[in-house]
């Protein structure tokens, strides 16, 4: 009697794992982060292994920290396009924090491109139209300048930034209504062809040596913390030393921001898709449908 209870009891769990919705094939989360990262790897140099590194993404929090490091070393050596490269440095670089070594989250983020040394100056007065009218530091690049609340100058922001992108909040304070600038300099032994690349969360214009690259008057809601590259922007550097200023708007609440500097071409996310991204996360979805459409 007991043995055949056990029997119907097993017939019964077998019944409910098929009709009431249990996974007929589930999948650890480590073996799925495999299946993607070969997938990334296969990719190569095709955009659409973006799309793949965006489900992996989705699926490495449940993976153990020596388990990802374990699955993202092959992907350092593999031929990547330039924006899944440089997804997968971040995401590295995030490793390298939660396992407690953020010298070399910031050396991996300073090979990848990454400005990590800037100063910032601020709270200035914002308001509507304020992010693409000329204020102190646009003319007068030394300072000190009337600010919201008084005087202010330059201040070196040292080691606050956080995979790589830079939160104003943490020197300038409020950014309500409020502009802020940040400054980096460049150095190169050589006149050279380079991208100025940026993600920002909130309305923001960059400057090269005096000169305005472009901006956007309205916040992309990008997350420098997690993705790579609003925009991008052809230059040629001097040989010699360059600035770069960001001017920042707190107009929208947040106004974190990355940037950093490549030499490969100025593709983003619109020239690659035809317009249809308007941000990194836009193209990781369209290159995850993409991916979904292969055979």
């Amino acid at each position: 009697m007991t043995r055949r209870f056990l029997c119907l009891a097993a017939l019964s769990a077998t019944f409910a794992a098929t009709f009431v919705g249990t996974p007929a094939h589930a999948e650890p989360a480590e073996d799925r982060a495999a299946a993607l990262v070969a997938e990334v790897a296969r990719l190569g140099n095709d955009p659409r292994g973006l799309g793949a590194l965006a489900e992996l993404r989705e699926v490495l929090p449940d993976v153990g920290l020596a388990a990802r490091r374990r699955l993202l070393t092959p992907l350092q050596k593999a031929k990547l396009h330039p924006l899944t490269r440089a997804q997968l440095t971040l995401e590295s670089a995030a490793l390298d924090v939660a396992s407690g070594d953020r010298a070399e989250a910031n050396a991996r983020l300073r090979a990848g491109g990454w400005a990590l040394d800037w100063e910032l100056v601020g709270p200035l007065q914002g308001g509507p139209g304020a992010i693409t009218a000329p204020l102190g530091p646009e003319l007068d690049p030394a300072g000190p300048y009337a600010g919201r609340h008084g005087e202010v100058g330059w201040r070196a922001l040292g080691d606050r930034t956080h995979l790589g992108a830079v939160d104003p909040q943490s020197l300038v304070r409020p950014m309500d209504n409020s502009l802020a600038y940040a400054r980096t300099s460049v150095r190169r032994a050589r006149a050279s062809k380079e991208t100025v690349r940026i993600a920002a969360r909130g309305p923001y214009q960059v400057f090269l040596n005096g000169a305005l690259l472009g901006g956007r008057a309205e916040g992309a809601g990008t997350d420098p913390f997690t993705w790579v590259d609003t925009d991008a922007f052809a230059v040629a550097l001097p040989a010699g030393d360059s600035v770069i200023l960001v001017k920042l708007s707190g107009e929208e609440g947040a106004c974190e921001f990355a940037l950093r500097l490549t030499s490969d071409r100025a593709d983003t996310p619109q020239t690659l898709l035809g317009g249809a991204a308007k941000s990194p996360r836009d193209l990781a979805r369209a290159a995850l449908l993409a991916r979904r459409m292969l055979p």
